[in-house]
């Protein structure tokens, strides 16, 4: 026992030993450890210092060198300028024996003047188009506009300080140069307007006044028409505007002078006479959008006068001035009423033109697929009258004005009508041995019908006949096989 004892006692000892020792390795190997870690953050810190120092010297090196290149270039600049100031009276006469220009801006200018004297011994005027360039390529067209410019800021009392600190302006001899060869000082409207002014004049001194179409055209082609319809609109548009800025007092006494007349009272008559004559060419009044006549835009102005009625839908603009009970009642005279819808409106076209097909055949059956002369089906228009009427929704004075030409609300059963032919030519011919092709003296075809009827015995049509239609067509010897029935013929 006691060396059993003694042997469990050794081995726990060992046991300790060597936990002890492990225990020691550990601590060993943990600061082993901590001593490389912080040995390695020593080296990555000593390498970021080394990273730093470079690029402040890299930084430094930059900065020098762009030092140096400035110093370089104000070095170079003065050396520019001590040639400059070095220039002798030698070599200024060296330079002018050569072509030298001495000031840029005078010399372009005279260039410029070169080409405008040109063209005014070409055409014997500088009213040069903005756009126009010579054969030198010399924008002559902008260089007058901006000779004009100067001008005027020259004579103007307030004028910016860009306009003050301008390099380019106008010189007294070149404004009297220009002057010279004709310039034109004013706007180049002003000039546009004076010449427009003399054609007023030459018309107003054949004719004696200025009463003319907005069309007319002078001999030489100005649209002289077209520019005193447009004086007119300007002086309407800014008298509503209590102060002349487009057209001047001057240039209006000057007008009046020749015996213009600011409000002409024919202008609405004279369109009306037009959309009259328009109505009763057509029947109507569908005036295309961009319909032009005797220089009169009729399209907007029909529209114009539906708008001003309130029977114009979706309207793009305002239209103020309202319409007089006369012209109203004129206007529903050519088929626009005041208050009558656009519906009824196409209703009572379509009318007219259902009326027009009854007096000239007598009656209302037009086929579905009919167009009339404004463009439309009249054959769908007038099935629709008749599901209208069996509806309830087409009104008394519509039915009562339908009837007035002949209108047939209900038909006969096609079926009837074909057999009433049938017993006709059964009674002429004693047979219904009929050609497919045969259509009676009121051009019904009743050769067809009879095809359609042995179809329909056969089975072969849409909808088949009834024991009683069978028993009537048999009583007039019907041969429902056609082959049969040529059979019998030639018996």
């Amino acid at each position: 026992t006691k060396f059993i004892l003694k042997t469990f006692s050794t081995e726990q000892n060992l046991e300790e030993e060597t936990e002890q020792e492990i225990i020691a390795q550990e601590k060993k190997r943990k600061a082993e450890n901590e001593k490389r870690d912080a040995s390695l953050a020593r080296w990555l810190a000593r390498l970021r210092l080394e990273r730093k120092r470079l690029l402040q010297e890299k930084t430094e090196i930059q900065k020098k060198k762009q030092f140096n290149q400035k110093k370089k270039s104000v070095e170079i600049k003065k050396e520019k300028q001590n040639q400059r100031i070095s220039l002798t009276p030698e070599r200024i006469a060296m330079l002018n024996k050569i072509g030298m220009v001495w000031d840029a801006p005078n010399y372009l200018w005279e260039q410029y003047f070169a080409a405008a004297e040109k063209y005014d011994k070409e055409y014997g005027n500088l009213d040069v188009p903005a756009y126009y360039v010579d054969a030198d390529g010399i924008r002559l067209g902008r260089w007058i506009t901006k000779q004009r410019r100067y001008y005027k800021e020259k004579r103007s009392f307030e004028r910016t300080k860009q306009e003050e600190c301008r390099k380019e302006y106008l010189t007294e001899e070149q404004e009297k140069r220009l002057t010279e060869i004709g310039m034109i000082w004013e706007q180049k409207h002003h000039a546009t307007w004076e010449k427009s002014y003399a054609a007023a004049c030459r018309y107003y001194n054949e004719h004696g006044n200025l009463d003319m179409p907005a069309s007319y055209i002078t001999e030489d082609g100005f649209r002289l028409g077209r520019w005193v319809r447009r004086q007119r609109e300007t002086y309407r548009e800014e008298a509503k505007k209590c102060f002349l800025s487009g057209i001047s007092a001057v240039r209006i006494k000057k007008l009046e002078q020749i015996g213009m007349i600011w409000e002409t009272k024919s202008s609405w008559e004279r369109r009306y006479q037009l959309a009259e004559t328009y109505y009763k060419k057509y029947g109507n009044l569908q005036v295309p959008a961009d319909y032009v006549v005797e220089g009169v835009w009729l399209g907007r102005w029909v529209w114009e006068q539906k708008a001003r009625l309130g029977i114009q839908e979706k309207l793009t603009r305002k239209v103020t001035k309202p319409l007089t009970l006369l012209q109203k009642e004129k206007l529903s005279a050519i088929g626009l009423n005041w208050n009558v819808s656009q519906t009824e409106q196409s209703w009572q076209q379509q009318y007219t033109e259902a009326e027009k097909f009854y007096q000239k055949y007598g009656n209302l059956s037009i086929p579905k697929r009919y167009v009339g002369a404004n463009g439309k089906n009249l054959g769908v228009w007038l099935s629709h009258q008749r599901e209208g009427k069996r509806k309830g929704s087409l009104a008394e004075w519509q039915v009562a004005m339908m009837e007035r030409i002949g209108m047939v609300w209900e038909f006969d059963d096609p079926w009837e009508t074909g057999y009433k032919h049938a017993k006709e030519y059964f009674k002429e011919y004693g047979n219904l041995e009929v050609p497919y092709a045969y259509s009676c003296k009121d051009n019904y075809r009743l050769g067809k019908w009879i095809s359609n009827q042995r179809c329909a015995y056969k089975g072969n049509a849409r909808k088949g006949l009834t024991i009683q239609q069978v028993q009537k067509l048999e009583a007039l010897d019907m041969v429902w096989s056609a082959k049969q029935g040529r059979v019998k013929s030639a018996k």
